[in-house]
């Protein structure tokens, strides 16, 4: 039976009168009269006090649940924040190094930034931690790729359009230099703009105004402008392709991304963070790159970069199945073929003339050739950009066809 408190104590009428209302209902009266002596009576003044009490458990109760789901389910911006902090960039080589060093000095200003660099050297990354760590964070991050677009669509893109401006411009659309206001944004490829938008972008670093395609009225915008590109604006200049008042405008920091190639002490770190990661994501065992298969990856150039090797890992996670060791057979051919190629030439000279010197690195690269290609003189005189004939007259002179009759035998 459920009881509560009473008020005040009950008079004998009272509780016989609950009684006869009770056994209506089928209840005992004798067992309800000696659960009800058992109820407590708390005065109206105790009654408050323990109301109050009670409502200051529950609103603890709701300030503590709303305090684990902020911490269960932070904000966009916590979450960005914490992404592009310094600590998440994986790397320890001294140039990644003097890069934090003069991002810790110019992120709190608004100074443009230039950022140089090749394909998938991390210009986009750098770009999202200079705006998560200044005090333009809480504003809108815009990213946009210059070589994207036609000179047309792309000036209708940066700086919005009028209604009627050109055909299919049947409303007016903001452009993203104002859905960036207060904010910053990354111009990517900067050096594949035409000159007649440089000259425009110039306005808006100067002066922080523009005009909609189509429009006559000036609009105001607050940008922080971030450039990236992966081509040599100084030559730009001189040919003539690059106004020089918006490239010395531009460059007032700037910043060289080195390639992957310079960087060899992180591409074992990069390699194993991107390893666990996919894992992670994918909710598998966390796999190990082999010895041998990260002996290819620090001796590999990674042309593409970062972005190269997040995608080769990637891959070999993949390909690995359910195998815990990723191997040499899973890597890419042109990564076998590039490290094996160099490795030739790393082989010990012997002592002797330049000429002996050449003669014995010929022998192994032609050696390792036929071992690689099984004896087919025709696919290895193409790879080594020789005639066949040729390569038969090295073969005979350095004895190689002995080899093979041997191995034939």
């Amino acid at each position: 039976m459920a009881v509560g408190v009473l008020e005040h104590a009950l008079s004998k009428k009272e509780i016989e009168d609950l009684k006869n209302d009770v056994s209506n209902l089928g209840v005992e009266p004798e067992e309800f009269e000696k659960r009800l002596i058992e109820v407590p009576v708390v005065n109206s003044e105790k009654l408050e006090v323990f109301k109050g009490l009670l409502q200051t458990m529950v609103e603890e109760m709701v300030s503590y649940q709303r305090e684990i789901t902020k911490e269960e389910h932070p904000s966009p911006l916590t979450e960005m924040m914490k992404k592009f902090d310094f600590s998440s960039v994986v790397g320890k080589s001294p140039p990644l190094l003097r890069i934090f060093g003069t991002l810790e000095k110019i992120i709190p200003s608004d100074s443009t930034v230039l950022l140089l660099g090749e394909s998938g050297t991390g210009k986009e990354m750098i770009a999202r931690i200079v705006h998560y760590n200044s005090p333009r964070r809480d504003k809108a991050f815009i990213a946009e790729n210059c070589s994207a677009f036609s000179e047309n669509l792309l000036e209708s893109e940066l700086f919005g359009h009028e209604k009627g401006a050109f055909t299919g411009a049947i409303i007016q659309k903001k452009g993203l230099f104002e859905l960036a206001d207060g904010g910053t944004f990354l111009l990517d490829e900067i050096g594949d703009t035409s000159p007649a938008l440089q000259t425009k972008m110039l306005r808006v670093l100067q002066d922080g105004v523009f005009k909609r395609v189509g429009g006559t009225k000036f609009i105001h915008v607050d940008v922080r402008i971030i450039a990236a590109t992966n081509k040599d604006l100084k030559k730009m200049v001189e040919k003539g392709t690059f106004r020089e008042d918006l490239y010395y405008r531009l460059n007032e920091i700037k910043i060289h991304l080195p390639p992957l190639r310079e960087r060899h002490e992180d591409i074992i770190l990069l390699s194993n963070y991107f390893l666990t990661k996919f894992c992670y994501d994918r909710n598998i065992p966390v796999k190990q790159l082999s010895d041998e298969v990260m002996e290819y990856f620090t001796n590999y150039n990674w042309p593409g970069n970062v972005r190269e090797l997040q995608n080769e890992v990637k891959r070999t996670t993949l390909l690995a199945g359910f195998d815990t060791i990723i191997t040499r057979k899973l890597l890419s051919p042109n990564i076998v073929e590039e490290v094996e190629k160099k490795s030739y030439l790393k082989k010990p000279k012997t002592s002797g003339t330049l000429k002996s010197i050449v003669e014995t690195i010929e022998r192994d690269v032609i050696r390792e050739g036929l071992e690689r290609t099984n004896w087919n003189k025709s696919k290895l005189s193409r790879d080594l950009g020789i005639s066949r004939k040729n390569l038969i007259l090295k073969v005979l002179k350095y004895g190689l066809e002995k080899s093979e009759k041997k191995r034939r035998s």
